[in-house]
């Protein structure tokens, strides 16, 4: 009577089928990434051109191929393609970090024209408490009222 094989073990002939689907897993997280970081470029380009309509095309796109690449198995990829692989996430890492202090600079931006927008008569400091009268202000509505009456 032969012995049954252990679950982890795999037969000797879907070896070589494991290591073509394993290359393949590879390739296919390899193109993935060769896409996000295109996508990340674009974006880039979209936020320096105010292009919104592009930046909200280019963000959906980061989205998909983000949910894309945790369906396959990093570990396998790396195996086979470890150091394209990793050469790619560097890339990538370093396109969102470029991407993140665009759009922080953009924000600081949008706040200057707020401020320029809103008028000399702005107060910048901190706002005031909800329970502050500004004295000149009620000041004025008691010379208001005691002109009409």
């Amino acid at each position: 009577m032969t012995e049954p094989r252990p679950n982890n073990v795999a037969c000797p002939s879907s070896e070589p089928a494991l290591r073509t689907a394993d290359a393949e897993i590879a390739q296919a997280r390899l193109s993935l990434l060769t896409e996000l970081e295109a996508s990340l470029q674009s974006s880039q380009h979209a936020i320096l051109t105010r292009d919104v309509i592009g930046l909200e095309q280019s963000y959906g796109q980061q989205i998909r191929l983000l949910r894309a690449l945790r369906i396959l198995d990093p570990a396998q990829a790396d195996l086979i393609f470890g150091s394209e692989l990793r050469g790619a996430q560097m890339r990538i890492l370093h396109l969102a970090r470029v991407q993140a202090a665009l759009l922080a600079r953009g924000q600081r931006w949008l706040r200057t024209i707020e401020n320029l927008l809103a008028g000399p008569a702005t107060n910048y400091g901190p706002a005031p408490p909800l329970h502050y009268q500004n004295p000149r202000t009620v000041a004025e509505e008691k010379e208001r009222a005691s002109c009409r009456d």
